[in-house]
């Protein structure tokens, strides 16, 4: 029977989890990367190694802050957007992580796909904003209460028509 070492499930880990996953150096330069991450990003993997963390994601990001606060706290989670070989944007969840690794400091970096959530919650923004301009813009006057009678929200119209600030008749019986 074969004998499972650590670098053995440590492999299996880094090759299965469904994220992009990278080790790399302190200062961002990739050493070592999942297959994930090659089709996530569409580069092989021998492009990827001569790649760093700044050259995959939004070049907006202040790397020297992200560092500072990495080396403060340990770890650091963010959204940015990931650059893809094609030139492709897309929103990323990222989680890095610093640990010593045969006596230097690396980082262990996940990326997740996020452009999904993103759009569902650009969908949600905007049925709240319908709804927001159906609420405020009617003709008839609307209270919503909670089960207890109690006012959560009062519209425009409805302040007219009882002749009340909104203020003076949120959270009221």
């Amino acid at each position: 029977p074969k004998i499972t070492t650590f670098d053995d499930r440590y492999n299996t880990l880094f090759e299965r989890i469904n994220a992009a996953a990278f080790l790399t150096s302190f200062e961002g330069q990739i050493q070592e990367a999942n297959q994930k991450s090659c089709e996530f990003l569409g580069y092989n993997w021998n492009e990827l190694l001569r790649l760093t963390l700044q050259d995959i994601l939004s070049k907006e990001l202040d790397w020297a802050e992200c560092r500072d606060e990495i080396a403060a706290r340990g770890c650091l989670t963010l959204e940015s957007e990931t650059i893809c070989k094609d030139g492709t944007q897309f929103p990323v969840d990222v989680n890095i992580s610093i640990f010593r690794m045969n006596g230097k400091l690396v980082m262990f970096v996940l990326l997740w796909d996020i452009t999904e959530r993103k759009n569902q919650e650009k969908r949600l923004k905007e049925s709240e904003k319908k709804y927001h301009g159906l609420f405020e813009y009617t003709t008839d006057g609307i209270f919503v209460l909670d089960t207890r009678g109690v006012i959560l929200d009062i519209n425009t119209r409805m302040c007219e028509i009882i002749d009340v600030m909104k203020s003076s008749v949120l959270n009221k019986n």
